[in-house]
């Protein structure tokens, strides 16, 4: 009895104690927004009725189409739509992003989405971070400007994208994007960038000893021993280098509304002719004579469709209706009968839903968890998911939602004989802004069963600034409560720990002592033969979040691979260039030729790498010039169109994506391209 009292106690107190964490850290955020309150730019105010395109979603691809449409069609109006505040601009995640990995337990800057547990994965469920705010996940990711490999894209133009998709269509689109600035501080020998666009690109500084070891032991083991230094060349098989970020020379996350969209507001205001500027009641962003409209904290419930469909009478309160009359068809909305997509509903919260229409097109540029979402919850996919829904069903298409792709990963922690040098303030900026670190190798698996791809391996290394201190944390935390939704009581006790944690530590001053102890090396499976799946179980509000069933490493493939790089960061870590620096494995300790350790550690420790692609993919849900199969009006502008996911991390190619499928929309509204 006297034990049974005992364990209530210590769980009321523990519950207790999670509870005021979380009262403590809401107070903490209260008192942040309170201080950094400004104006909001992108409000309601002067949004019209109508415009020729609506944009949902301001994220990597959202605001590179956004951009491209303004650019190229000089008479074409366009409304940009976000879900999050406008906090692209806050310290946190311009400025701070050596910080980002911290960012995905903040709701201010995140969906909080969650995956459903994962048999392979010992039950787990894993938390799945998506940007929430202007820019998307381009505003709070790690930076990293990876293109992929030449074979990914010649792959989609042979898998149904034909030849606008093939690699010499993309490369030019990722130079066209970019601005690649040579590093004065380092060896930086990559030729043949980008040197004109919107986004700016440079090498990650001054590398840590460890981590040139790293490159060291890499190449000396033959895992990555090629003589290009530039993954982004085309060719990234054995190519090990500092990483590539997209940061500018101060230091600035150089995020997707940043680098696209912010440029064509400000161009719009100088053009205003100051002495008709409008009364200063006016919202300065969103005046009539602009093109371009952005408005933020705005849910999309669904896309409007002109077959009867506005489903209550309160979505047709716009005095405009007489003006609703779709607009030009356009060479690749499909044509012919139809149905089409004349608009949307959105939600302000506090003003309620109202609708807005397209004279063109709506471009729905969700990211892969929530297009396909949108698309569901809008009457739009596969038969199973329409028939449990609430809305009208406008077209069935069974790959909604359908080739969840994503790359599983693995991360250890090795202690350090010497700490690092302690961090100075350009530490917390871009020069160690994510994984300063990579090199792309073939595992043995793929050398047997895919010679004829790239490579499927990409080794990663972090240097303090990344860990600290949020990773160190999260380890601990995992360790005793494993991760969990946030609402729930686990997930409770997992934030909440991470909460305490992080302000004991910084109380007594000893976060990056723990940081510059410890470097986190890794390895990220490029080309996953598992496919998961999204789903809305029936849900059609866009305010609950889709199911996420990403079935990581359900093919035995993967699985193996995953295997085979634990072996491989055991032979790096056990060569004279690391051996020489770690004082001890961490949860590599006692692996060494042990294979069931290994298997359960993959089990206990893989997660996915946040790069979610294929849900509406070209070939089966949109065509080559992403517009959905069937469907007029509508186009799908994001990840979800790849086929099969890049070789890397997603956030360039989906910006790509995003310039491209503008300029493919232009196209088909008159714009002659350049030859």
């Amino acid at each position: 009895m006297f034990a049974l009292v005992s364990n209530v106690l210590v769980a009321v107190s523990f519950a207790a104690l999670a509870y005021f964490l979380l009262l403590q850290r809401r107070w903490q955020r209260w008192r942040r927004d309170a201080a950094t309150a400004k104006p909001q730019r992108f409000t309601r105010r002067g949004i019209r009725s109508h415009y020729d395109f609506i944009v949902v979603g301001s994220g990597s691809a959202g605001c590179a189409a956004a951009a491209q449409l303004i650019r190229k069609l000089p008479k074409a109006t366009v409304l940009l739509v976000e879900a999050g505040q406008e906090r692209h601009t806050d310290t946190l995640t311009r400025y701070q992003t050596s910080r980002w990995i911290g960012i995905g337990f903040d709701q201010a800057y995140d969906w909080f989405f969650h995956t459903l547990p994962s048999k392979i994965l010992n039950g787990r469920t894993m938390a799945y971070a998506r940007g929430r705010t202007t820019g998307g996940c381009s505003a709070v990711n790690a930076c990293m400007w990876v293109w992929g490999d030449a074979r990914d894209y010649d792959g989609w133009a042979a898998n149904g994208g034909t030849h606008l998709w093939s690699w010499n269509e993309c490369k030019k689109a990722f130079l066209e994007m970019e601005t690649y600035t040579p590093n004065t501080n380092s060896d930086d020998d990559v030729v043949g960038r980008g040197s004109s666009g919107p986004v700016q690109v440079r090498l990650a500084e001054e590398l840590s000893a460890p981590l040139e070891s790293l490159i060291v032991a890499a190449k000396g083991s033959g895992l990555c021993s090629s003589s290009n230094r530039d993954y982004n060349s085309g060719s990234n098989e054995g190519v090990v280098a500092a990483s590539q970020q997209n940061v500018s020379s101060s230091g600035e996350r150089m995020d997707a509304f940043t680098s696209f969209i912010e440029p064509l507001l400000l161009q719009q205001l100088e053009e205003d002719d100051s002495s008709s500027g409008g009364s200063s009641e006016e919202n300065v962003y969103n005046r009539r004579s602009h093109r371009l409209h952005v408005v933020s904290s705005t849910l999309c419930e669904r896309v409007v469709f002109d077959k009867g469909v506005r489903r209550n009478a309160d979505d047709d309160d716009d005095d405009d209706e007489d003006d609703d009359d779709g607009g030009g068809g356009g060479a690749g909305s499909g044509g012919g009968g139809n149905v089409r997509a004349v608009g949307v509903v959105l939600n302000c919260g506090s003003s309620g839903s109202f609708y807005v229409g397209a004279r063109k097109e709506v471009v729905v540029s969700c990211g892969a968890l929530q297009s396909p979402q949108l698309l569901m919850v809008s009457g739009v996919g596969p038969e199973d998911e329409l028939k449990n829904l609430d809305v009208p069903r406008i077209k069935v298409l069974e790959g909604v939602g359908r080739n969840l792709n994503d790359h599983p990963c693995l991360y250890v922690g090795v202690n350090l004989k010497a700490p690092l040098p302690p961090l100075t303030a350009s530490d917390y900026s871009g020069d160690c802004g994510g994984v300063n670190v990579t090199g792309f190798y073939k595992s043995e698996v793929s050398k047997k069963e895919e010679p004829e791809r790239g490579a499927d391996m990409q080794l990663v290394g972090c240097s303090a600034a990344m860990t600290e201190t949020v990773l160190p944390i999260s380890l601990c935390s995992r360790k005793m409560v494993g991760h969990a939704p946030y609402n729930t009581v686990k997930g409770m006790f997992h934030y909440g720990i991470i909460d305490f944690l992080d302000n004991a530590l910084r109380f007594f001053g000893l976060e990056r002592k723990l940081a510059r102890s410890v470097l986190v090396i890794g390895f990220v499976l490029n080309q996953p033969f598992s496919r998961g799946r999204i789903t809305v179980n029936g849900n059609s509000s866009m305010k609950s979040p889709p199911a996420i069933d990403l079935k990581l490493l359900d093919d035995r493939r993967d699985f193996a691979r995953m295997v085979d790089g634990v072996e491989k960061l055991l032979q790096l870590c056990n060569r004279r260039e690391m051996a020489s620096l770690i004082k001890s494995l961490g949860e590599l300790e006692g692996l060494a030729n042990n294979r069931n350790k290994i298997e359960q550690l993959v089990k206990n420790i893989s997660a996915h790498a946040w790069h979610a692609a294929g849900t509406c993919a070209m070939g089966d849900v949109v065509t080559p010039r992403l517009a959905v199969v069937g469907v007029d009006g509508l186009r799908v502008v994001d990840a979800s169109v790849m086929p099969t996911v890049t070789s890397g991390n997603t956030n360039a190619p989906s910006m790509m994506i995003g310039w491209r499928g503008g300029e493919l929309i232009a196209e088909d509204y008159g714009y002659v391209a350049d030859e």
